[in-house]
């Protein structure tokens, strides 16, 4: 049995054209919102009644519960039913201008609620990105900006990161937050450490913002400060670059730790725009951390472990030759 108070919001939510809320609904939305906090239960029946509702009025139920995973509520109940309404609407049927206004109002709402959702559920993301039904959403992302948000929030990982400079043959702990692609990666990156990597450059307070995500809409360019390799080759090797498309969830790992190669650039102007920062999300805000360094030992043991030689060590001097001065007159 449907609880009352749902039941009202259900039925004011068949009516909902997808613009400004008219008084009714806003009135049972706040009574569902006081139920469903004495009765967090409550938001799974309103997922699974979602399914059976327009998708603008499934749409605007969902950010009723969106807001309320956002409070602290357990996302995990109600996402299922959501996602199926989001799998129902990549269905291929013909579309007519009303219908698409409507859907894509109704899908801007889901998908809200969806990375409200995702966000909370990192292991969700992970799984969802190899699941088959992800293609089916990311097709839909092309015309759909609700489905783009959530397939940004999807493709977006996060982790520990090992930054190996080759020629200096130091290394530091990293972490980043929230990225999709390498690109962004590389521009965080960049933004985070400056001039404290050897190589490194003043950084551009602008594009670090864009890069953040902290202003949006003007597009920015940015350029590799370093070249990017994966581990393996001991060598500046155009065909270990790490591509900038490349999601960093599968950024290659090395006992259990990503890696990124530094070496000095080998192409000349490596660049990128800032359309490679994706959407904005404000509940997976992106970030870059550079860490500590690691010492001089542990620096030496990870490119032992990549397969590098050790440095070549200086002749030492001739016995006496440290002390031997030559006259400032004499110039041979």
């Amino acid at each position: 049995m449907t609880h009352p108070v749902l039941e009202s919001l259900l039925r004011r939510c068949v009516l909902h054209d997808g613009g400004e809320p008219d008084a009714a609904l806003i009135e049972a939305s706040q009574a569902f919102v006081q139920a469903a906090h004495a009765d967090p239960a409550l938001l799974r029946e309103a997922a699974l009644a979602a399914e059976s509702l327009p998708v603008r009025g499934a749409g605007f139920l969902a950010i009723l519960v969106g807001g309320a995973i956002e409070r602290g509520a357990d996302a995990q109940p109600s996402f299922d039913p959501f996602w199926r309404i989001l799998l129902a609407c990549c269905e291929p049927e013909p579309v007519d201008a009303r219908r698409a206004m409507l859907l894509d109002t109704g899908l801007r709402m889901l998908g809200r609620s969806l990375v409200s959702h995702l966000a909370r559920l990192p292991q969700q993301r992970a799984a969802l990105l190899d699941d088959a039904a992800f293609d089916r959403v990311k097709r839909l992302s092309a015309e759909q900006v609700g489905a783009f948000w959530v397939c940004e929030a999807i493709e977006r990982g996060s982790a520990d990161l090992l930054l190996l400079h080759a020629p200096s043959r130091r290394g530091w702990r990293a972490r980043y937050e929230n990225v999709a692609q390498c690109f962004h990666l590389f521009s965080l990156l960049q933004s985070a450490v400056g001039t404290t990597l050897p190589g490194g450059r003043q950084v551009d307070p602008a594009l670090a913002a864009a890069a953040r995500g902290e202003t949006h809409g003007q597009v920015l360019h940015d350029q590799a400060w370093w070249h990017y390799q994966v581990a393996g080759p001991t060598t500046p090797d155009a065909m270990a670059m790490v591509p900038g498309d490349l999601l960093t969830r599968h950024l290659p790992a090395v006992d259990g730790a990503q890696v990124l190669v530094l070496w000095d650039p080998i192409l000349a102007g490596r660049g990128w725009s800032s359309e490679f920062f994706g959407a904005h999300l404000m509940q997976l805000p992106a970030s870059f951390e550079l860490r500590e360094p690691l010492s001089d030992d542990e620096s030496s043991s990870w490119f032992k472990r990549l397969g590098f030689a050790e440095p070549a060590q200086a002749s030492p001097p001739m016995p006496g030759s440290a002390t031997r001065k030559r006259p400032w007159w004499r110039p041979f």
